[in-house]
């Protein structure tokens, strides 16, 4: 299952999959539109940049949150919470429009793929 919220700006997608964790990403609003269409979803990574939500805590904070794989795979409520916790906290620049820190993200991953 996959929920979907956007603005005028960010795009957020919280996913919940047999087999993998739970995750909340973030991305700017592709020029296609937003969300993804559902026959593009499984293409979208290609297309969309989404960022997880912790790799802006651990951005914005220097710290990512760290749960055991039972929490994550099994939709822990403190996974949850502290999903939520991020997008009111470190994510909310991204919320507003905040390009700076979208650039800032690119960078983090350039580097952890380097």
């Amino acid at each position: 299952m996959e929920i979907f919220y956007w603005n005028e700006t960010t795009g957020v997608r919280a996913s919940v999959q047999a087999r993998e964790e739970f995750v909340v990403h973030l991305c700017p609003l592709p020029d296609e539109g937003f969300p993804p269409r559902a026959d593009k979803r499984h293409g979208s990574r290609r297309h969309i940049e989404w960022f997880d939500a912790f790799d802006v805590v651990a951005l914005v904070t220097g710290r990512r949150p760290r749960f055991a794989g039972q929490q994550l795979f099994g939709n822990d409520p403190a996974v949850v919470a502290a999903y939520s916790s991020a997008l009111r906290g470190p994510c909310q620049p991204l919320l507003l429009g905040d390009e700076g820190l979208w650039e800032r993200l690119r960078t983090a991953r350039g580097r952890s793929r380097a």
